[in-house]
Order: C-alpha cells, then sequence, then structure tokens
C-alpha cells in the first residue's frame, strides 16, 4: 500500500505545543493507484492510528494563498466548525498545508483541543510533490518539523502544525509543475468513505465546505456534486464562494411537473453577477488580458467562468426534496442562508440531501440534533408517511437508550410514536436488559437494583434462550396489598397515560436523568410522580448508602432524590395560587397511575418534610385534629403515615406537633428531607 509511513513531530511558534501527527505515504498515479479502502482501514484499525468511527465527515476546501478573511466571520465559522465537528462526532478533512483555510482550519480544532478538551480528527491530503522538507521524512521514524519555515520556492508549503494525520499523495506533481489545487484522490477518499461499511451499518455522510476559493476549487465543488456530496458556500470569505453565493440568491426559480426546479437570470442578473466576479475574482491572472494601459479582464473569460458556476448552481438546486448546495451567511443578509449557525447549515443540507427519510432520522440521532428533525417536521418538509411504525419505535429506542432526550421530546410531541402500543412487556425487558450509565453501572450492582426491582413490584427472571436477567412488571395484587407502595409500577395495557408514568419509573432506575424529566412533563398526575420519584431514589440511596465505592453514586441519588422532592414543592405551591380549594381536594384524592396513593403518603414515604409543612396542607392536617377524627377513616390512615406531624393519645384523639419543635418543619430550611 506504502512505502513511507511514520510520525511527524511540529514545533515552532506555530505549533502550539509539541504536536504528533502520523501519516502516510501513498501512490496516485494511473493504475499503480493505492486504493482508498486500505487506508481508510489503516485510519480505523486499532493496531495503526485508532481513529474512532465518523458520523459525518467535513471536507473543507477553498482559499490557499489569496486569502482574505474579515475577523468577524472568521470567528463565526471557527466556532460553527469547533461546534459542529465536536458535537456530532467528525472528521475533519482538508488540503493540510500551512496557508489559507487549511491553517485557519487547524487553528480552530487546536483551540478545540486545548481549551474544551476535544479531540477532533483533522485528516490532511496533500500533494506529496508540494511538502515542505519531504525528504526529511523517513520510513518509521519520528521527524522534526518546523511549520515556520519557509521554503523559498513557489508552490511549496509547510505542512499545518494542528493536523492529526496526513496521507500524501505521490502523482507525479512536483514543485516546477503548474500550480493545481485540486486533488482527485481527496474527492475519491471522501466516495470510499461514503461506500463503507461502518459498523453501527448506517452510511457515513460527507459534506463539502468551501471557504473563499480560486477557478481550481470549482473542480472540488464539481466532483462533489456530481458524486452527490452536498456543498456549503461560506458567504463573506471571497472569490469563488461570493460568486456562487449571489448566483444563487439572484437565481429565479420555477417549478416544472416532476416538482423540481428550472433556474433561470435575468439579463440585469447577469450584469450583475459579471460586476460581481470582477469585484471578488481581482487577482485572478487568467481571467485578464494585457493591454497597452494595463490589465483589463477578459469579457469572455468572465461569462465562460459565470456559465460554469450557473451550471454547478443548476445541478446543486435543481431537486426540490434533496438540494446539494446551500449558502451559510454569518450575517444572515443571504436569501440562500438556511440559518446563521454554521453547523446547523451543514446539518440540515446533509439531512435534506439524503434520498431516504429513515436515513436522514438515523444520521441526526447520531448527531443529537433534534432541533433538525423538529423544524423540519415543523416545515412539512420531512414525509413521515415514508417511516414505517416499527421504524419510529426503533428511533425511539435509540434516544431512550443514548439519553437522547430531546429526541423523546419531539417523537411524543409530533405524535411519531404511539405510547400506549409502544409499551408493552417485551419492550420493557428489553429496556431493563440496557446498561446504565458508566457513572451508574460501575457503583452500583445488578443485586441492589434487583432488590429495589422487588420491592416496589417488579421482579427479575430468567428468560429462556438467552442469557442474563429480564425484567417484567408483575400485575398489581388485589387483596390488601393493593394501592400500596408495592403497587408503585404499573403494567402496560395499551394505555398511554400507562405507558409515560412506565417509562418514567425505567428511566429512573436506569439513572437517565433528562429523559426522566420529559417522560415526568407528560404523566397525567406530575406532582404524585414527581413524590413517586422521591420514594423509589429515597429507597435506592439507603441500598448504597455506607458503601465507600458508592459515594458518590450516593451522593448523586440525594441530589436528584432533592429535585424531585422540589418539583413536587413547586408544581403544587402554583396549584395552590391558582386555586386554593382544587389543591386541598388534591392533597387526599387517590394517584391512580401511583397506587391510588395520596399526595400526603407519597409525601411521607419520601420524607419530604417541605411538602408535608406547606401551608395548604398544614391547613388540611389543622381542619382534620380541629374536627376529630373518625378512626375508620382512610384519613384516619393518611394521617397515621404522616409520622412526626400528628400524634394520637388512647382515645384516638390527635393533637398537633408544634412546627417549631420539629427541626424537620422549619420552612427556613431550603428542601428538608431525611
Amino acid at each position: 500500500m506504502t512505502d513511507l509511513c511514520g510520525q511527524i513531530r511540529f514545533f515552532g511558534p506555530s505549533a502550539r505545543r509539541l504536536e504528533t501527527a502520523q501519516y502516510i505515504r501513498v501512490n496516485g498515479k494511473g493504475d499503480r493507484k493505492t486504493p482508498c479502502k486500505p487506508v481508510l482501514e489503516k485510519i480505523l484499525s486499532e493496531n495503526d492510528w485508532n481513529v474512532p468511527p465518523p458520523n459525518i465527515v467535513i471536507s473543507v476546501t477553498g482559499g490557499a494563498s489569496q486569502f482574505r478573511f474579515d475577523s468577524q466571520l472568521k470567528d463565526a465559522f471557527g466556532a460553527g466548525l469547533v461546534k459542529m465537528a465536536s458535537n456530532s462526532g467528525a472528521w475533519v478533512v482538508t488540503g493540510g498545508e500551512h496557508s489559507g483555510v487549511m491553517k485557519l482550519t487547524g487553528q480552530a480544532l487546536a483551540h478545540c483541543r486545548s481549551e474544551e478538551g476535544h479531540s477532533v480528527p483533522c485528516i490532511g491530503i496533500c500533494t506529496w510533490g508540494r511538502v515542505h522538507m519531504k525528504d526529511t521524512l523517513t520510513v518509521d521514524a519520528e521527524t522534526l518539523y518546523d511549520s515556520s519555515s519557509k521554503s523559498g520556492k513557489k508552490n511549496i508549503t509547510p505542512l499545518d502544525p494542528n493536523h492529526s494525520h496526513f496521507v500524501f499523495v505521490d502523482d507525479g506533481i512536483e514543485s516546477d509543475s503548474p500550480k493545481r489545487t485540486h486533488q482527485p484522490w481527496h474527492g475519491e477518499f471522501n466516495k470510499a468513505i461514503q461506500n463503507y461499511d461502518f459498523e453501527h451499518n448506517i452510511k457515513v455522510p460527507v459534506v463539502t465546505v468551501l471557504v473563499n476559493g480560486g477557478k481550481g476549487s470549482l473542480d472540488t465543488v464539481r466532483e462533489s456534486l456530481e458524486k452527490r456530496v452536498p456543498v456549503v458556500v461560506v458567504k463573506g470569505s471571497g472569490r469563488c464562494a461570493d460568486a456562487l453565493a449571489f448566483i444563487m440568491d439572484s437565481a429565479i426559480r420555477e417549478m416544472r411537473a416532476d416538482g423540481n426546479y428550472d433556474l433561470t437570470w435575468t439579463e440585469a442578473d447577469d450584469e450583475a453577477i459579471y460586476r460581481c466576479i470582477k469585484d471578488t475574482f481581482t487577482s485572478e491572472n487568467d481571467l485578464r488580458t494585457k493591454t497597452e494601459t494595463g490589465d483589463i479582464f477578459n469579457r469572455k473569460a468572465v461569462e465562460d467562468l459565470v456559465d460554469d458556476l450557473k451550471t454547478l448552481v443548476k445541478t446543486g438546486l435543481e431537486s426540490k426534496d434533496s438540494p446539494l448546495l446551500a449558502v451559510y451567511d454569518a450575517f444572515g443578509k443571504s436569501q440562500s442562508s438556511l440559518h446563521r449557525e454554521l453547523d446547523y447549515v451543514v446539518l440540515m443540507l446533509v439531512f435534506r440531501s439524503s434520498k431516504h427519510v429513515q436515513d436522514s432520522v438515523d444520521l441526526a440521532l447520531g448527531w443529537n440534533r433534534a432541533d433538525i428533525v423538529r423544524d423540519e417536521l415543523l416545515s412539512l418538509a420531512l414525509n413521515v408517511e415514508k417511516v414505517t411504525n416499527e421504524k419510529w419505535a426503533k428511533f425511539m429506542d435509540k434516544a431512550l437508550e443514548n439519553e437522547l432526550h430531546e429526541f423523546v421530546r419531539v417523537f411524543i410531541n409530533e405524535g411519531l410514536v404511539d405510547m400506549g402500543k409502544y409499551v408493552t412487556t417485551e419492550k420493557l425487558e428489553g429496556l431493563y436488559l440496557i446498561q446504565m450509565p458508566v457513572n451508574a453501572a460501575n457503583q452500583l450492582q445488578e443485586r441492589d437494583r434487583n432488590n429495589i426491582l422487588a420491592k416496589y413490584g417488579l421482579s427479575s427472571t430468567p428468560t429462556n434462550g438467552s442469557q442474563g436477567k429480564r425484567y417484567h412488571r408483575l400485575s398489581p395484587t388485589p387483596g390488601p396489598t393493593s394501592g400500596s407502595q408495592e403497587d408503585l409500577f404499573i403494567s402496560s395495557s395499551g394505555n398511554e397515560d400507562e405507558g409515560f408514568h412506565t417509562l418514567f419509573l425505567w428511566a429512573l432506575l436506569t439513572a437517565r436523568w433528562e429523559v426522566a424529566e420529559v417522560l415526568w412533563s407528560y404523566c397525567r398526575e406530575p406532582i404524585a410522580a414527581a413524590l413517586a420519584a422521591s420514594v423509589v431514589l429515597r429507597a435506592w440511596s439507603k441500598r448504597v448508602r455506607g458503601h465507600s465505592v458508592h459515594v458518590e453514586w450516593w451522593t448523586e441519588l440525594k441530589e436528584q432524590r432533592r429535585k424531585w422532592a422540589q418539583r413536587a414543592l413547586d408544581l403544587f405551591s402554583i396549584y395552590y395560587e391558582q386555586d386554593p380549594e382544587e389543591a386541598a381536594k388534591l392533597i387526599v384524592r387517590r394517584a391512580d397511575h401511583w397506587g391510588e396513593q395520596h399526595l400526603l403518603k407519597l409525601a411521607a414515604e419520601s420524607k419530604n418534610m417541605n411538602f408535608i409543612a406547606h401551608e395548604c396542607v398544614q391547613k388540611h392536617l389543622t381542619e382534620q385534629w380541629m374536627g376529630g377524627i373518625d378512626t375508620t377513616t382512610s384519613t384516619w390512615k393518611q394521617l397515621f403515615q404522616v409520622r412526626g406531624v400528628t400524634t394520637f393519645n388512647e382515645s384516638g384523639r390527635g393533637s398537633p406537633v408544634c412546627l417549631s419543635q420539629s427541626k424537620a418543619m422549619h420552612p427556613s430550611r431550603e428542601n428538608n428531607i431525611t
């Protein structure tokens, strides 16, 4: 595959510290050209470069020498690139040189590594004949490389020290050859990534980002569009990018019978485009003609360039359902710009360019960008009917497992998942097999969780033909225990409300706190649900309390219990302010989905003394005491549960405990939970 590979250790003023990059040289000539797939396998292999598989590949191309960037746009581009790459699990691929947009990209990602701790693979694909000091690179050795040194030769550029990997393409192009900015092997590498079978069985998309760029960049854009690689044009970066953005903005779109577009331009538009080319391509020698009075623009050369640009725009925009071309305008002035955030524009274009809706949603899940799916649903651009109910259920599985709580919210809000049908016994069995998050999984034995499940009406039983244990809900047992604490967990019977409550408790027991908060917001009895969460978390924290290896986990459980207790109190307080009479009735109303228990009993079980100390609750208890107590009523049983609030003498008469006598009842304490 190669006769040269090794490591480069960068130093000098341009390197933030001693950066080390791995490299490989491949053959890029004719029939002996090195296939891209073995190189890709080397990058991914644990025994070689061991780079994590990408969720998306961002190929940045454009200006190298004639590159001037507005400082405001530079900051916006760098921040957007970092946000997109680090949050979406991306690879960034450039030409690898220490100049122009390649240098800018490397600097942005280096800042990301040093300031935010994210390590984004940045791969430079360079023409071997153009590499400065290539003679110092030797087989299986580490080379010290000063990226700030100058070659003194035209078309020879040092490597950028902020790239993590390099692929040198030996295609016979030498330093004295005419300058060529387009590297065909780069395009083939991108195509190989699109066709590669990664472990997660999702085709990884590639997107080209054009920043500035001369006529040579048009070859890269043309090749990308021909291979259905979306292209994002950064408006304001100059030359080719600005010209394409201007032509896109001035295009008149007429819909054809097949639903796609015909793009046309008026004569006035053509003149405006011509002036735009003159203003942006100020240093392109091949667009000028020498005369006795000086250099002037060659009208024919400019018109040919305009025709090329229009052809690219037509190719990228003619498809209504899957466009391949979009503008990023950081200042929001372009009509063709999808958004003012670079990451949104890039990911939205990739999302829309996919021919299959379910592939688009899969990609968005991998990026954790629920906002893109939500916006496409709201604009009716996403045809949900093209995705089966079974597939939406799979998407929900993935969102729940990976704690993508915003996706859970979108799927529920848009009615994409029927919770009554989604939550079945088999589904719960599968969900309880999912490993808990690392912070919980390493600090809680399976036996502890089994005990918690058993205490609250869940049991674990081996499933024939499978390894491990599965969990299912035991139906409430009729009789004396019905309506007790053991019936907090409910069985799934096709009821949507029960589905929300069941999944809410699953999220709590698997420590998926943000998912639990989303599901709680759909519970029909949210105050009771929050108090029940406190009950469960209190029992769980008691299991791990006192174990030195569980200190951090116990602290987290205690904090979560405090939050749920506070949510119950805050929500009840709002309800009381709006309607005091209804709030008083709510205290003794049975919560259907929580074992038909009263709020007061749930508060007592969770030791939520702040809730019990609430003005409305205290009024209720006082009224009960002042009016006498019938020991045959459920109210007697309710009050009996509130230990430390009311005491009883032998005759059955009760007397309230003065709040000042109980430290648990001090309203000055922020959240009094024992």
